[in-house]
C-alpha cells in the first residue's frame, strides 16, 4: 500500500512535536508551511528543520499541489481559508481542554479557574473557532502548588509520545472523532504581561493561581509596585487557618521571619521573595507592617 501523505502547519521553537511525526511507516511528510507571523529566527529554526528533514516548504497556495491526504497544525497563528477545509482534513494540537476551554492560553486560564487538569487536544479543524470533533485529550493532573511550567513538559511529552500513532489511526481511519455539540463551553483570551500586575483586592486564591501561571520558569513574572517603584514577586505562598474578613487591600499585616504578610480581598498571601533591578530581595527588608502595596 502506498504511504499516504501529511502536510504539517507551523510548529514549534524546538520543532520538538515535528520531529515526533517523523519516520512513519504509514505516512510521509510531503511539505510544510511556515508560520509568517512567527519572528525572523523562530521562521529560520522552522526552515532548518524542513531542510534538514528534505521535506518541501510551501506555502498556502502550493499545498493542494502535493495531494496531501491530511494536514496537521502544530502552532500556526493565521485562520485557515474555507476552501482548504473543504479539500482535505487539517488536524489541529489545540492548547487546551477541550471542548469546555477554547480559545487561546487555556491551560493557563484552567489553573486560574482552578481546574485539576491541564493538556492539548487533537481535533479536526471545522469552519468554527475550536469547535471541530475530538481525537484524543493529551491530560496532565495538576495539583494546587504546581505551577504550569511544572507540568507544561508533562504535557509536551505526553503529545510527543503519541502523536505519531494517532496521526496514523487517523489515516487508517481507525480512530473516529466525537462531536463537541452540545457540552458546556467557555472562550478565553490571550494572556498579556500586564496580567501578571497583582490586583490587592482579588481573592488569595486568584493572585496565588496568577503566581502559579506567570511565575518562572514559564511565565513573564507577576507585579505590584509601591512608592512608584515595581517589584516582581518571585515566590508566594498561602497563609493557613486565616478567616474571610474585611480589610486594607495591599496593606502590609505581618511581618514572619524574611516574609511580609498582604491583606488581600478575602484573607492574605505571603510575598517570600522579590526581585527589583534583577536583585533578589527578602522583603521584609523593604516592607514594613502598615506599608500599603499598590
Amino acid at each position: 500500500m502506498p504511504k499516504k501523505k501529511l502536510v504539517i502547519i507551523g510548529n514549534t521553537k524546538n520543532c520538538d512535536i515535528g520531529s515526533a511525526l517523523l519516520e512513519s511507516e504509514i505516512y510521509d511528510i510531503v511539505g510544510g508551511i511556515i508560520d509568517p507571523k512567527e519572528s525572523e529566527s523562530t521562521q529560520q529554526i522552522h526552515r532548518a528543520f524542513l531542510k534538514e528533514n528534505n521535506i518541501a516548504e510551501l506555502e498556502w497556495e502550493t499545498l493542494l499541489a502535493q495531494k496531501p491526504d491530511m494536514a496537521i497544525i502544530i502552532t500556526y497563528s493565521k485562520v485557515i481559508p474555507k476552501k482548504y477545509l473543504e479539500a482535505l482534513p487539517i488536524l489541529n494540537i489545540h492548547g487546551g481542554l477541550l471542548p469546555k476551554y477554547k480559545g487561546s492560553n487555556c491551560s493557563c486560564w484552567a489553573i486560574l479557574n482552578g481546574e485539576k487538569e491541564v493538556g492539548y487536544t487533537l481535533h479536526k479543524i471545522d469552519e468554527g473557532l475550536d469547535t471541530g470533533p475530538i481525537y484524543h485529550r493529551f491530560v496532565v493532573p495538576i495539583s494546587a502548588e504546581q505551577k504550569f511550567g511544572d507540568v507544561h513538559a508533562k504535557i509536551r511529552k505526553q503529545v510527543c509520545d503519541k502523536i505519531k500513532g494517532l496521526v496514523e489511526d487517523i489515516l487508517l481511519d481507525k480512530l473516529k472523532p466525537q462531536s463537541q455539540d452540545g457540552e458546556p463551553y467557555i472562550y478565553t483570551t490571550p494572556l498579556r504581561k500586564e496580567d501578571g500586575k497583582i490586583k490587592w483586592t482579588d481573592t488569595s486564591d486568584y493572585i496565588y493561581n496568577l503566581y502559579r501561571v506567570f511565575g518562572a520558569p514559564y511565565g513573564s513574572g507577576i507585579y505590584f509596585s509601591y512608592k512608584d517603584k515595581v517589584y516582581e514577586a518571585t515566590k508566594i505562598s498561602k497563609v493557613p487557618n486565616i478567616i474571610q474578613y474585611i480589610g486594607a487591600c495591599g496593606g502590609v499585616v505581618n511581618v514572619k521571619n524574611h516574609s511580609v504578610w498582604v491583606k488581600t480581598g478575602d484573607t492574605l498571601i505571603s510575598i517570600d521573595e522579590i526581585k527589583k533591578d534583577d536583585q533578589l530581595f527578602a522583603p521584609s527588608s523593604i516592607f514594613k507592617i502598615g506599608n500599603r502595596l499598590s
